[in-house]
């Protein structure tokens, strides 16, 4: 037939065929060639590419669902060329992502901040609920009075002090420093047949000044005595730094003076 330019193969059984030897596979192999009808109606080869698959034209090719056209980028050039970024639009972009810039350091020093802190608590040994729930119990105790320390506490709420101890020359004697406590209880005892004790306060400027007690046998108020056997109160002692009990003469035998400071 002359319409074909090249003639039969011949195969094994010396048949004719259109297939070919390929030495890749070792095999006869039918191959041909398809065509495709381009949009002007012409026939050409199809063709694969190097790795087989078939090569497509971008130009026959439909856009993908959502690409930019030629009339989308005609709009996009429009607006930028309507608004264009001035450099003043672009300083003051530069001065807000400063601005940025500066409150993120912040946020970096305060995280700094607290880590120490967290760091700080891992070693502080916090007390547990079963310790909190005993000094709760306790504390409950010492305002029944139902515990020793609240009667440690009571306790405290008195001192005893001696100022004279069976004196027998003139002396200041003990200076009772009165920290926080309200009143004084004086006794004065002794076998002197005279004495003469005055009642002196120690107030900031360390000057000592008359004080005045109340005699509880009759509640005469004086700034001294010179009686024997009896109990001095002395109120509002509060402010004061210290008190004396100032025994200032005796005459054959001793005194004594003890008080008893309550808060």
């Amino acid at each position: 037939m002359t319409q074909f330019l090249h003639p039969l193969n011949t195969d094994e059984a010396s048949l004719l065929t259109t297939s070919v030897w390929d030495d890749t596979v070792a095999q006869w192999m039918m191959k041909v060639q398809n065509y495709v009808q381009t949009s002007a109606g012409v026939w050409v080869p199809d063709s694969l590419d190097a790795n087989g698959y078939k090569k497509v034209s971008v130009k026959d090719s439909a856009l993908p669902t959502g690409a930019a056209t030629q009339a989308t980028l005609l709009e996009l050039l429009a607006k930028i060329i309507a608004s264009p970024a001035t450099e003043a639009k672009q300083d003051a972009i530069l001065a807000a992502l400063s601005g940025l810039a500066g409150y993120t350091d912040g946020l970096e020093a305060l995280i700094t901040s607290l880590n120490g802190y967290v760091d700080g608590l891992e070693g502080i040994d916090f007390a547990t609920q079963t310790t909190l729930s005993t000094i709760d119990a306790a504390i409950a105790a010492i305002i029944a009075g139902s515990s020793q320390a609240s009667m440690k506490l009571a306790s405290n709420k008195t001192e005893d002090i001696v100022f004279h101890n069976e004196a027998i020359v003139e002396a200041d004697g003990l200076i009772f420093s009165v920290g926080g406590y309200k009143s004084l209880l004086v006794e004065i005892t002794g076998t002197s047949s005279a004495r003469t004790i005055a009642f002196r306060g120690r107030g900031a400027s360390g000057v000592d000044r008359a004080i005045t007690g109340v005699n509880l046998n009759g509640l005469a108020m004086a700034t001294f005595t010179s009686g024997n056997d009896e109990l001095w109160s002395f109120e509002n002692i509060t402010g004061l730094h210290s008190i004396i009990m100032d025994l200032q003469s005796i005459a054959d035998g001793n005194v004594t003076v003890t008080g008893t400071a309550v808060v």
